[in-house]
């Protein structure tokens, strides 16, 4: 029997949150207006880390430090929904976490490669660590910023912006490895920004006004 009712409020499929909120759908929509502010403050000054599994942790920490406790913190605990898909057990999560980061040091968070080889292989890390699936929630807007951090190391630049959400979250969702690797680096090319400067610019600017028009209309009050 799986005991979630550290992470859940009795009684519901809601998880606890900071907000007080009990219903799915209002804690869903406070959740994407938190952590997109967060993500836009991450696209201006991203953390700085080594890339190893603190620094996933940290990005997680970051990007939901306003609507959850227990942000940053990896899954101690399988899910219901976790069951069908081929995730880590959470005793396995941090070994496996650290095995796929150790690699990727070893090629030197893919300094230097060629854009086309770049793409392979970091299409090759989204998809090791979409598949471990370390927090309760949130992995796939962790692992698209821990992406977009290693693409500016080696001045690369993505948009995630420029695909549908839930585009990305079929591909990242996906069971078959196979064909999940090869849609992801599909995703990474489409991401790809070719006028970085402006279009960060551009961007945040109207991010910024975006944020401002629902504080003013109160979006925060749930």
């Amino acid at each position: 029997m799986i005991d979630i009712d550290d992470l859940k409020i009795p009684g519901t499929d809601v998880f606890k949150n900071k907000l007080g909120i009990t219903d799915r759908g209002k804690l869903a929509s406070a959740e994407a207006d938190f952590t997109a502010i967060r993500l836009t403050q991450l696209n201006r000054k991203p953390l700085v880390g080594a890339f190893t599994t603190e620094h996933l942790q940290g990005i997680h920490n970051y990007v939901f430090q306003d609507v959850y406790e227990w942000a940053g913190r990896l899954r101690d605990r399988d899910l219901p929904e976790r069951l069908a898909q081929l995730s880590a057990p959470p005793h396995e999560i941090e070994k496996a976490l650290n095995r796929v980061l150790d690699r990727l040091s070893s090629e030197n968070h893919l300094k230097g490669c060629e854009p086309v080889a770049w793409i392979e292989r970091s299409g090759y890390y989204l998809t090791e660590l979409s598949q471990i699936q370390p927090f309760p929630t949130g992995n796939e807007l962790v692992v698209e910023e821990f992406t977009r951090e290693l693409a500016q190391e080696n001045n690369i630049w993505l948009r995630w912006d420029r695909i549908t959400k839930d585009h990305i979250t079929g591909e990242l969702n996906s069971s078959m490895q196979r064909s999940r690797g090869a849609n992801l680096r599909r995703l990474i090319m489409l991401a790809l920004d070719p006028e970085p400067v402006k279009h960060h610019h551009t961007r945040d600017l109207l991010r910024n006004m975006d944020h401002l028009r629902g504080r003013e209309f109160g979006f925060t009050k749930y």
